[in-house]
Formats: C-alpha cells, sequence, structure tokens
C-alpha cells in the first residue's frame, strides 16, 4: 500500500512540473514589454494586429483600483493603436453618457469648461491631441454605458439644448434644465428629475426630435439610460451590457474600445463582459484584458486584485518572473490546455508593477 501511495505521489508531482515547465515555455515566448510613452514595438504591434483581428470590442480591465495613476495613460496607448491600425473610432470608459457629452464638447472645442471635472483637465487634453492629428471622420468619439453621475448630468443637458424657443408641449421642462445648476450634486432631485423628463419624452417624442435635430441621439441616451446615481454599489452589469448593445444597434461599428473596474471583465463570471461576449452580434468577439498590479499603492484605498484571487498564485509563480519591465502583456489567447485556465478570465493579462 505504502509503495502504491508512493507511486501516486511521484506521478502527481511528476505530471504537476510538467505542467509548471510547459507554461512557463508558453509564457517565454508569448509575453511582450510595452511603455505608456511609446507604447508598443513593431513586433508587438504586428503580432497584436494579427491577434485582434477577430475581436470587436477590446476591454481594459482597470485592476486594482479605479485610483491608480496608470488608468490615465493605459487607455491611450490602446486606442492610438486602434485608431492607427483598425480605424476605432468610438470609446467608452465606466461613466454615464452624459459624461461623454461633456467630455466630446470638450473634443471638440479645446474648452476646458465643457468638462465636468476641473481635475480630469490633463487627462482629456491628450485625446485632444489625438484627434488634432486625425481627419474629421476618423477623430475618436466617447459614449457612456454607465449611470449618470450628478456633477455631469444637468451640465449635458444644457449643452445639448439649442439656443431657441422649444415647441409648447416641452417648454416647461426644457425651461427647468435651462435654469438648473451645473454643480447640483442632489442624486435623489435628479432621479426624480428625470423620472419626469423621461416620462415627457415617451409622450413628446416627435417634438423633442424637432427641436433638438441631431443632439437628440445624445439627449435620448441621457435620459432613457439604465441606472441611476444610486447604483455605486449595485450590481450593474446588466445595465452596462445593455447600454452598449443599444449604442451598438444604432452605431455598428467594426470595433470598440472600452475600459470598466475588473468587476465587470472577468468572462468567466456572469459580468458585463460576458453578457455581450454572448449577445448574438458579439459572441466570442469580446476580447479582455485583465491587468494584475503588483506593489502597487494609492492614497486613496487598498489595491486589491480580487477578481483573480483563484489564480494570483500562478501568476506570482509564473507570470511574474518574465516582468522585467514596469509593464508586461500575456497573451491567452491561444486555445489549448495551458492556457485555457487563464484565459477563461480574459484572453490577455497585463502585469504592472510598482505604480502608485
Amino acid at each position: 500500500m505504502t509503495k502504491i501511495l508512493s507511486i501516486l505521489l511521484l506521478t502527481f508531482f511528476s505530471f504537476t512540473t510538467y505542467a509548471q515547465a510547459d507554461i512557463t515555455q508558453y509564457l517565454k515566448t508569448h509575453h511582450y514589454y510595452f511603455t505608456l510613452d511609446k507604447g508598443f514595438d513593431q513586433q508587438t504591434t504586428d503580432t497584436l494586429i494579427q491577434k485582434l483581428s477577430a475581436f470587436k470590442l477590446i476591454l481594459q480591465a482597470e485592476g486594482g483600483s479605479h485610483d491608480l495613476n496608470i488608468y490615465k495613460k493605459i487607455p491611450l496607448v490602446w486606442i492610438t493603436f486602434l485608431t492607427q491600425y483598425f480605424g476605432l473610432t468610438h470609446v467608452f470608459l465606466e461613466f454615464g453618457h452624459s459624461s461623454a457629452v461633456c467630455a466630446n464638447n470638450y473634443l471638440l472645442t479645446n474648452d476646458t469648461s465643457n468638462l465636468y471635472n476641473s481635475s480630469s483637465i490633463e487627462y482629456w487634453q491628450q485625446y485632444y491631441k489625438l484627434n488634432s492629428t486625425l481627419p474629421d471622420e476618423r477623430k475618436v468619439k466617447f459614449f457612456g454605458i454607465d449611470f449618470n453621475r450628478p456633477t455631469s448630468y444637468f451640465k449635458a443637458l444644457k449643452k445639448i439644448i439649442p439656443n431657441k424657443q422649444s415647441p409648447e408641449n416641452i417648454r416647461g421642462i426644457i425651461e427647468l434644465i435651462k435654469s438648473a445648476n451645473d454643480s447640483l450634486r442632489d442624486c435623489s432631485y435628479i432621479i426624480d428629475f428625470n423620472a419626469n423628463l423621461k416620462k415627457d419624452l415617451t409622450i413628446n417624442k416627435p417634438d423633442y426630435i424637432s427641436y433638438l435635430g441631431k443632439s437628440y441621439k445624445d439627449f435620448e441616451r441621457i435620459v432613457m439610460s439604465k441606472g441611476t446615481c444610486n447604483d455605486v454599489y449595485k450590481n450593474r452589469n446588466y445595465n452596462i451590457a445593455d447600454n452598449f448593445l443599444s449604442f451598438d444597434a444604432e452605431s455598428d461599428d467594426s470595433i470598440y474600445y472600452g475600459e470598466l473596474g475588473m468587476a465587470h471583465t472577468i468572462l468567466k463570471n456572469k459580468v458585463a463582459a460576458t453578457i455581450i461576449n454572448n449577445s448574438p452580434k458579439f459572441k466570442d468577439k469580446v476580447c479582455v484584458i485583465n491587468l494584475y498590479c503588483y506593489n502597487c499603492t494609492t492614497n486613496k484605498e487598498q489595491v486589491s486584485n480580487w477578481p483573480l484571487k483563484k489564480i494570483e498564485k500562478d501568476i506570482l509563480d509564473y507570470f511574474l518572473p518574465f516582468c522585467n519591465s514596469d509593464f508586461t502583456l500575456f497573451d491567452l489567447s491561444d486555445n489549448n490546455e495551458l492556457t485555457n485556465k487563464y484565459s477563461e478570465y480574459g484572453q490577455y493579462l497585463i502585469i504592472a508593477k510598482n505604480q502608485n
């Protein structure tokens, strides 16, 4: 009996060692370094052009903490790459469409008063600079798929409303929007106001279409968006997915880029990424890039990689030794026994080191 047990243990450890060697060999040839300032080198670029061509949505996860400074630059790396090689024009972040309207107005004018948050000026300036290098038909525009924040709700609606008299049927509520305080932060008031506005829009839709013209769709996306500012700590995955699919039904782009917290991106879970990836039009066409932040800190909260907890030991044992730069991208998209354990979380994994 002891002999049999010894043989079984030896077989187990031999198999484990073999598997470890195999994944190490795979990772050795499937990792790429990049920087936030220069992006990808030519070899990585050529590989990504080939690999990403099968997808319609490139979804970057914000791992560790939303407050890490790297998320001011990582989107630009991907967006610059995707605009150049895939013709990307539409991008979403983890905000509502009201915030997107304010951002798009800034990108058109370079007028920082359009922004909903003065601390975000530096962030949006990099996209204004990128758009200045692109022809009008290829400029990047943002859209929102999360709930509308109080900081941008009335500010965005005011930017949409034209400077002309509104039809009599909708004049009362339009005047309330015009006179609203941009700095209002009362979530309950905004929820009630939007409920009334939604009801009025449903009843008088032709008048709104006539009055708002080409801005009507932005107006409708704000007012009819699923979710409210009370949803911060609720499960928003279905609303996020529905808002995205609703936008795509009208835009029908060949490719999108988005960025969400990692609670919404793990493919094996029932989250926004999964819901979109299982929809008929996007079936197996969502490429998730998760991010593990190693030795990272912020002043606002403790950094946590909890969505990757079940594979964290493997990340530290097998992936981390290959990380000889601040940012390493691991390609796990090959459908095989070695990678399936990890690709069910996402087809790519970035390990960022020593960030704050």
